[in-house]
C-alpha cells in the first residue's frame, strides 16, 4: 500500500474542505427537518393537558333520545297499570316500547328510577290538568260553586291507565320502601296544585286544607276503579267538592 497522504488519495490539497458545498447543504437540510419534527412532537404532559373539544350531538340525535325516553315512560305506565309494579321489569317495559332490552339501562340507572320517573309523569299531567282548570276559571271569573265543573272535566278526563299506575305505585311503597321518597314528592306536588286551586277560589288556610281535598279525590278515584257508575260518579264528585268548599267557607266566616 502506498504511503501517500490522505490528501493525495482524495486528490485534494492539505487546505481543501473534506466535504463539498452540496454535501454541507444536504446535511443542513436534514438538520432543519429534524428540528421541525422536534418542534411539533408533544411531550406526554402536553398530550395529557391538551383539551380536545367535545363533539356536539346534533339536535336530531337529542330529539330522538328524548322520544325514546318518553316512549319507555309511557310503556312503564301501561305495564304497571295492566299487571302491577311486580310485572314491571326492564324486559317487559322495553318489549312494550318496542326497543332493545339495553335501552332501559341506557336512560335509567335502575328499575326503581324508571318506575319513579313514570310516576312523576303521571303527577305532572295531573298538575297540568289542574292548571288548565284554573286558567278557565280565571278567564271566566267564576266563583267557588261555578268553578267545580271545570275541575270535574279535568279530573274525570284522567286516563284510567294513569290512575291505576298511580295507585299501584302507592301500594308498592309498602313493599318497596325505596319508592316512598319519590311517592312523597309526587303527592306533595299534587297537593301544591290543590293548594293553588283553593287560593284561587278565595279559600283560606289553603296549605292545611289541600291534603284533605287530595285525599277525598284519591279516595273517589280509587272507588271509581272498583265500581264505575257513569254519570252517577260525576254527580257524587260534584256534590262532594261543593260540600267541602261550603264547609271551608263556613268555617272561615265563623272565625272571621
Amino acid at each position: 500500500m502506498s504511503g501517500g497522504t490522505h490528501a493525495e488519495h482524495t486528490g485534494r490539497g492539505s487546505g481543501a474542505l473534506l466535504f463539498s458545498t452540496s454535501d454541507y447543504e444536504h446535511v443542513r437540510t436534514r438538520v432543519q427537518s429534524v428540528q421541525q419534527v422536534r418542534t411539533h412532537v408533544q411531550t406526554p404532559r402536553q398530550l395529557r393537558d391538551r383539551v380536545l373539544p367535545m363533539p356536539i350531538r346534533p339536535a336530531t340525535h337529542r330529539a330522538s333520545g328524548q322520544a325514546r325516553r318518553t316512549a319507555l315512560l309511557e310503556a312503564a305506565i301501561e305495564v304497571i297499570a295492566e299487571g302491577g309494579v311486580g310485572k314491571a321489569t326492564h324486559r317487559s317495559i322495553a318489549a312494550r316500547a318496542g326497543m332493545p332490552l339495553s335501552t332501559t339501562s341506557y336512560f335509567f340507572s335502575s328499575l326503581d328510577d324508571l318506575i319513579a320517573a313514570a310516576l312523576q309523569v303521571v303527577a305532572d299531567r295531573i298538575s297540568a290538568r289542574v292548571e288548565e282548570a284554573l286558567r278557565k276559571i280565571d278567564e271566566a271569573a267564576l266563583g267557588p260553586e261555578e268553578s267545580i265543573e271545570p275541575f270535574l272535566e279535568q279530573l274525570l278526563s284522567t286516563p284510567q291507565s294513569e290512575l291505576t299506575a298511580q295507585f299501584e305505585i302507592y301500594l308498592e311503597c309498602a313493599r318497596r320502601p325505596q319508592l316512598q321518597a319519590t311517592a312523597h314528592q309526587i303527592m306533595a306536588s299534587i297537593e301544591r296544585a290543590a293548594e293553588a286551586s283553593l287560593r284561587a277560589l278565595g279559600i283560606s288556610h289553603a296549605t292545611r286544607r289541600a291534603p284533605m281535598v287530595v285525599a277525598m279525590l284519591d279516595g273517589f278515584a280509587l272507588h271509581r276503579r272498583a265500581w264505575p257508575r257513569g254519570e252517577a260518579d260525576r254527580r257524587m264528585l260534584r256534590e262532594a267538592l261543593s260540600t267541602l268548599l261550603r264547609t271551608f267557607a263556613a268555617q272561615d266566616s265563623a272565625k272571621g
